[in-house]
């Protein structure tokens, strides 16, 4: 969980996530601007794939 919390913090864009129980994190939604959750989406999934 922390290397997936710091991969997604050094990308370009960051995406700012918090850890969430013991394997888990978290976002808030409600900071996404109109198509930003395509990135997010894209983004999370390459670096759970790594």
């Amino acid at each position: 969980r922390d290397t997936v919390v710091a991969a997604l913090w050094d990308r370009d864009p960051r995406i700012a996530v918090w850890p969430l129980g013991e394997d888990g994190f978290a976002l808030n939604p409600q900071t996404l601007e109109d198509g930003e959750d395509a990135i997010v989406l894209e983004t999370v999934r390459a670096v759970l794939a790594t």
